[in-house]
């Protein structure tokens, strides 16, 4: 065993950071220390050492054999107590450090991050705007091509309103150059609403140049004068056709067939209750 004038290298490590660790206790720590200079510090042990050789003649026994050994282990241990806290306080300088600097790097990430944020939130404002202005730009443009579908279907229907009076204004009781819609059966209720509206139209413009044929413009609506007379020819002889229809539907029984020929006489003959004696005296 060392003695305690021995440097403090010579003593065997009896301290280690492991000894700390966990569920620590001083007894254990301390009897670890002093095993091998108090075996009778274990206590049941006690009994199995020898008792201490007598002591030489004319010498004064000592009181506490081991306190030199036990002095010198203390200081070693408290040497190496100090050397174990330069360790751990070197480690916690050293974690301080990388911590210090995984949190610059963690500060710096997150910095970056909300700027990125902030830029797609940005992003997502401007896309916002933007697909509201499209689909307002595109609202506009449904209203525009709306319209001008409306205004196309009107140019359209005022053209055949012009070709079908065309045909009414050829030669006076002429009806057999007339478009297929007026002979077909089957569109009966289309061809009656373009017959009124042309009746409609044609009688206006001949009130109108009357009063210039009373100044001298006698000729100024002959032409629709003819198609007057001709829509008019043209309503009784659809006016004949539906009557025949209802009563053959009305000796079958064909209340649905019955009803659209009703609706479709009452239609004609709004305009001309004077000209259509033939319905009068059907239903009159």
């Amino acid at each position: 065993m060392p003695s305690p004038n021995d440097p403090p290298a010579a003593l065997p490590l009896t301290l280690d950071l492991e000894d700390f660790k966990g569920d620590f206790s001083f007894d254990a720590l301390f009897g670890s220390l002093v095993d091998e200079l108090l075996p009778e510090f274990h206590g049941d042990d006690a009994a199995g050492v020898p008792p201490p050789p007598p002591p030489l003649l004319g010498a004064a026994p000592p009181v506490f054999p081991a306190v030199d050994e036990l002095l010198g282990l203390f200081k070693h241990s408290c040497k190496e107590l100090v050397d174990l806290r330069r360790q751990i306080d070197k480690r916690l300088q050293n974690l301080k450090k990388e911590v210090a600097t995984q949190d610059a790097k963690h500060r710096k990430t997150l910095g970056e991050l909300e700027k990125g944020v902030d830029g797609l939130f940005d992003s997502f404002a401007r896309l916002d705007s933007r697909i509201s202005s499209v689909g307002q730009t595109a609202a506009k443009i449904g209203d525009h091509l709306q319209s001008a579908e409306s205004q196309r279907e009107t140019a359209s229907q005022t053209i055949d309103l012009i070709k079908y009076l065309m045909e009414f204004n050829s030669t006076p009781g002429d009806l057999m150059e007339l478009s297929p819609l007026f002979s077909d059966d089957s569109r009966v209720a289309e061809a009656a609403s373009i017959a009124q509206k042309l009746r409609s139209f044609a009688e206006e413009d001949v009130g109108r140049h009357g009063v210039t044929s009373a100044v001298g413009s006698a000729n100024a609506s002959r032409g629709l004068e003819v198609a007057v007379a001709n829509l008019q020819e043209y309503c009784n002889e659809l006016e004949n056709r539906l009557l025949s229809r209802f009563d053959t539907a009305s000796q079958r029984r064909e209340l649905s067939t019955m009803a659209e020929c009703a609706k479709i006489l009452s239609q004609v003959c709004t305009r001309c209750k004077g000209h259509g004696p033939v319905f009068h005296a059907q239903f009159g």
